[in-house]
């Protein structure tokens, strides 16, 4: 593949590029555009595509920080550093020896020690130290001089070249200064620049070291910069215990004085930082004023967008499902039939795929940061993993699939009014009287319906959900499952010692495997989940203000769900069938 006799023609070239190169991506550029994709020296280009990523960057080599500069699919440019032929390595070490700018040795060398080649990586991760620390301006601009440093850095300690890394340090806080004095600084290169000597140990270097801080704290006021100043501050190696606590309270004081200047949401937001920086600290006495004041920041309406979503069903369809509920005979035939909706949150495996799908099309969605709102506009949930979206874009999605179905199964329930006039008492206690299901509380089921046909919405919920939740708890005690924890030992002396109910989410827990999956999912989504619809605790703890007529036709169709249930045939397993 490799033709290293042509190397000659090509290093003047290419020390020529480098000198005029704004980045080091410049460089494979104008190399590919050069000696085309296919040609023998068309992996010299590779070297100087690869992407310097953060360790924590997934997209690294599993070997080293370099990542590709394309990946689509089972596909990525160049190809992963473990996978380069032999050849190519041969071609960039015989490179790496005859050109002159630093740029270009600093790469070559560092591929070269991270991929562990020839008789002695060693003098490659040496090598690309050296040319690292020539990377300062005007040689490079200040990012790249910045990032080139950080590598030196880690480089260094691998190595165990002490006086190296002394070098490297040095030279990151004399540009570090040089920043500073700039008429317009950029905080970027400051932060990387000063991050290189927070682990140093000795007392000149932490002495430099904090007195750049504190002229960055001077320079720049924005508080997200200012924080990652005091985190520096924190990893100093002297400080002392009386100067952590100072600084911690700093860093909630910053947040909380950005938070007194705004109102509504933005207020919110920085008091909700503030409280991150609280409890991550420990800080038990600032942690409940800072809660207090976010129950008191209120919520601007100029602030807010509405964002609405519209699905067009075809009135056929509707028709069609409407007439074919209400058309059976009687009250309890009408009911058997609503449950042709099936879970109001369909298939839960569709509508992961779903999740999935709008995830690889629209990925900048999850770029932004921000928190749920709850009821009252209490924060809730602050997603930061791709399993936080997940859950959330798979919650958010079956909240639409209920907010549709509720409004179905209204429609149906009128209907059915419409069809066959009031329900009679007898007819609906039989009907919800089942092996999971007593008399006495399939009484007060049938109270619900009847209060949802005369319009009482509201107590229609307040009834039934109770209900609900006892029939739950009969289904998990039938099939084996605790229901109550008992009384243990408190840990504050100052608590009494007793047992309790398990909660409705922790029953719901207990039925996964023993029910249906798409009906359990329904289940948690529109009962218990906080970034569902979560009416039992949305009712039960007083946080609406009073029942829709969705709500209690959810709630109707769940009760009418578990009517349905009857012990699994499997002696050898616990579980419900419908």
């Amino acid at each position: 593949m490799s033709d290293s006799a042509a190397l000659p023609g090509v290093v003047g070239w290419l020390d020529d590029e480098a000198g005029t190169a704004a980045r080091l991506g410049d460089v494979g550029d104008s190399l590919r555009e050069r000696l085309g994709s296919d040609g023998p020296l068309a992996p010299l280009a590779w070297a100087f595509d690869y992407m310097l990523l953060d360790p924590s960057d997934e997209r690294g080599d599993p070997i080293g920080p370099f990542g590709p500069l394309l990946q689509m699919g089972g596909g990525r440019y160049p190809p992963a550093l473990r996978e380069v032929p032999d050849d190519v390595l041969l071609l960039w070490e015989k490179l790496s020896g005859l050109v002159e700018h630093p740029y270009l040795r600093a790469r070559l060398g560092d591929l070269l020690w991270v991929r562990g080649w020839s008789d002695s990586p060693y003098s490659h991760a040496v090598a690309a130290v050296d040319a690292y620390l020539e990377l300062v301006p005007p040689v490079a601009d200040g990012i790249e001089c910045a990032e080139g440093l950080v590598r030196a850095a880690g480089l260094a300690r691998q190595i165990n070249e002490r006086e190296r890394y002394r070098l490297v340090i040095d030279a990151a806080l004399c540009q570090a200064g040089a920043e500073l004095a700039e008429a317009e600084p950029a905080p970027g290169i400051v932060l990387r620049l000063l991050r290189v000597a927070v682990g140093d140990r000795s007392e000149d270097v932490q002495a430099r070291l904090a007195a750049l801080l504190r002229e960055s704290w001077g320079v720049f006021d924005d508080p997200w910069i200012r924080d990652k100043i005091i985190g520096m501050q924190l990893a100093a190696p002297a400080v002392s215990d009386g100067q952590r606590d100072e600084l911690r309270r700093r860093s909630v004081g910053l947040w909380r004085e950005q938070a007194s200047s705004v109102s509504g949401m933005r207020r919110r937001f920085f008091l909700t930082e503030a409280l991150d920086r609280a409890r991550a600290y420990q800080l038990v006495d600032l942690d409940g004023e800072i809660r207090q004041e976010i129950q008191e920041a209120g919520i601007d309406r100029d602030e807010m967008q509405t964002v609405s979503s519209e699905i067009e069903l075809p009135a056929s369809y509707v028709e069609n499902t409407l007439a074919h509920i209400s058309s059976a005979p009687g009250w309890s035939g009408c009911l058997d039939r609503l449950m042709v909706l099936g879970p109001l949150t369909g298939s839960l495996n569709q509508n992961q795929e779903t999740v999935r799908q709008q995830a690889r099309q629209f990925p900048i969605k999850r770029l932004s940061s921000g928190e749920v709102l709850g009821p009252g506009n209490v924060p809730i949930f602050k997603p930061r993993t791709g399993a936080d979206y997940d859950e959330l874009d798979l919650s958010s999605h079956e909240r639409f699939a209920i907010g549709v179905g509720s409004h179905i199964a209204a429609e149906a329930l009128g209907r059915i009014l419409v069809t066959h006039g009031h329900p009679t008492k007898a007819e609906l206690d039989t009907y919800f009287t089942t092996p999971f299901i007593d008399t006495d509380t399939a009484e007060r089921m049938a109270a619900s319906v009847e209060h949802f046909t005369r319009g009482r919405f509201d107590e229609c919920v307040m009834v039934l959900i109770p209900r609900i939740e006892t029939t739950i708890r009969t289904l998990v005690r039938a099939m084996g499952g605790p229901i109550w924890w008992e009384p243990r030992p408190s840990k504050k002396q100052s608590r009494l010692d007793f047992g309790r109910q398990r909660s409705l989410g922790q029953l719901l827990d207990q039925l996964g495997g023993k029910m249906d999956e798409d009906f359990h999912r329904y289940l948690y989504t529109l009962l218990v989940n906080p970034l569902g619809y979560n009416l039992r605790n949305l009712y039960m703890h007083g946080l609406a203000d009073q029942g829709t007529r969705e709500h209690a036709a959810a709630l109707i169709h769940t009760a009418v769900f578990l009517a349905g249930l009857r012990p699994a045939n499997n002696e050898s397993e616990a579980g419900v069938t419908t």
